[in-house]
């Protein structure tokens, strides 16, 4: 079962900023979310929050606010390239990933998957010590056939299949 706003969710429907999206056990919700994607896929077992989804056309290039806030499971999608005023950003309890031109999958518990472009990801967890956190940081780069590993925190090969997006704008995301 899907919902939107508590209401279970059906083709056509639509969700604006502050629209709450569950899915159920064995479910996943496609939306197309236009200037403020195009794609994005709810996977099993989630909540999310669209914090804001803004299309500002008035000026010579459009400026484009995407904020998800992801509580729970999962959520994939493909973000084309926007101006440099644009901004797309998934925030989940331990991360906070601002996506650009890039195919990715990202989890609650903080890991991020990416096939094309970048995501620059800001670690908000724990370190084991003040001196690690020093030494590390707290902001990520990562890019294509990498993933972001909150329980290093650090970055590694992406172990995941490229989720394949098909002809209907629909993201398969990998088990």
């Amino acid at each position: 079962t899907t919902s939107i706003n508590g209401t279970a969710a059906k083709k056509g429907d639509t969700a604006s900023t502050g629209a709450q999206i569950a899915t159920g056990a064995s479910s996943e919700l496609s939306l197309y979310l236009d200037l403020n994607g195009p794609v994005l896929v709810v996977g099993a077992d989630s909540k999310l929050t669209f914090e804001e989804l803004t299309a500002d056309t008035s000026g010579p290039e459009a400026i484009i606010t995407t904020k998800v806030k992801l509580d729970e499971g999962r959520v994939s999608g493909f973000v084309k390239k926007t101006s440099d005023q644009s901004s797309y950003q998934v925030s989940t309890p331990t991360i906070t990933a601002a996506i650009r031109g890039t195919k990715y999958l990202v989890t609650a518990d903080g890991f991020v998957y990416v096939w094309e472009g970048c995501v620059d990801v800001t670690y908000n967890g724990e370190f084991a010590s003040e001196a690690e956190r020093q030494r590390i940081g707290n902001h990520f780069q990562v890019c294509a056939g990498q993933a972001f590993d909150p329980r290093i925190p650090g970055i590694i090969v992406n172990p995941l299949p490229e989720p394949p997006v098909g002809t209907s704008g629909k993201v398969i995301v990998p088990p």
